[in-house]
């Protein structure tokens, strides 16, 4: 079966492709095509949440759409839907032939930027999600579009002007510098407690690394899917190593560590910032020496 380019069509645009209402009907009685509701179709391959979101009635957002668009998205088992502010006849959020998932976020606006297999622009997304997720989460986000190059901070500051002003503080904290979502929250936890914090610093002989909070406690936030396999485990040890033997002192954070064990984390952390070990050593030569090693790009708090 020939179909437009896409996962989630619209009838529309399967007649403009050439198929008529027959062959529409014999496709979805061959499974070829699902009909997802009146006027919108779906291959077999779609995503399952966009299909439920289409289902519903509008296209994922938020959340469900950040993740479908490649972004760091945390963890969320919320369905999360845009439909336009006059939307009716919503097929509500109970489980039925698609899978619509019972707990559902409904986003009511209408939108500019277009939507693509029944998923909401980079932009959109991001507009939602900080309107319906706590701030650090809005800014996880943010920080991957920006470092992923899927918006500009000129293209955000433009969209967020035509919101409430107390949404402004979540762009003003982002950093497209950041690598991870993990990296991100721990940079945002810190700082929030007045402690310095900076990203991506560029030490000679080592390379950059994630955080470090003060001059030298070095904070690596490792996740799932880039800090796995033989290869990759060795390598870290040695630039752990490296670091050492310059001075600094290196965490490794893992991502249950900082999503799921935070407050333990966080007193480990700060068991080093009271005994002031985040800091060189006064009267050491050598420290001074590896601080001045480390290009320092960003800085800000006051511990």
């Amino acid at each position: 079966m020939n179909t437009p380019r896409g996962h989630i069509v619209s009838r529309r645009a399967l007649l403009v492709f050439g198929m008529t209402r027959h062959s529409i009907a014999r496709a979805v009685a061959r499974g070829e095509l699902l009909r997802l509701r009146r006027g919108w179709y779906a291959t077999p391959s779609a995503d399952p949440s966009a299909t439920r979101a289409v289902t519903v009635g509008g296209v994922a957002t938020s959340l469900s759409a950040t993740e479908l668009l490649g972004l760091w998205t945390p963890p969320d088992s919320t369905l999360h839907v845009v439909v336009p502010s006059n939307a009716s006849r919503l097929r509500g959020t109970t489980a039925g032939r698609f899978g619509v998932a019972k707990s559902t976020c409904l986003h009511w606006r209408n939108h500019d930027n277009p939507a693509r297999d029944g998923v909401a622009s980079v932009i959109d997304a991001l507009i939602d999600t900080v309107q319906c997720q706590p701030e650090d989460y809005a800014v996880v986000v943010i920080d991957s579009a920006l470092n992923k190059g899927l918006a500009t901070l000129r293209q955000l500051e433009a969209e967020f002007a035509r919101l409430p002003r107390r949404y402004a503080r979540a762009l003003s904290r982002a950093d497209g510098r950041s690598q991870s979502g993990t990296e991100t929250l721990v940079r945002l936890r810190l700082r929030a407690l007045g402690i310095r914090v900076s990203l991506q610093v560029r030490i000679s002989g080592v390379g950059c690394v994630d955080l470090i909070v003060g001059d030298r406690f070095v904070l690596e936030c490792d996740s799932r899917e880039f800090h796995t396999g033989q290869e990759r485990y060795h390598g870290d040890r040695l630039r752990d190593r490296k670091l050492i033997k310059l001075g600094y002192l290196p965490m490794r954070l893992t991502y249950e560590m900082i999503m799921f064990d935070w407050p333990e984390t966080l007193e480990t952390i700060l068991s080093r910032v009271r005994r002031r070990e985040h800091l060189w050593p006064r009267r050491s030569k050598s420290g001074k020496t590896a601080a001045r090693r480390a290009k320092t790009h960003d800085e800000d708090g006051s511990s």
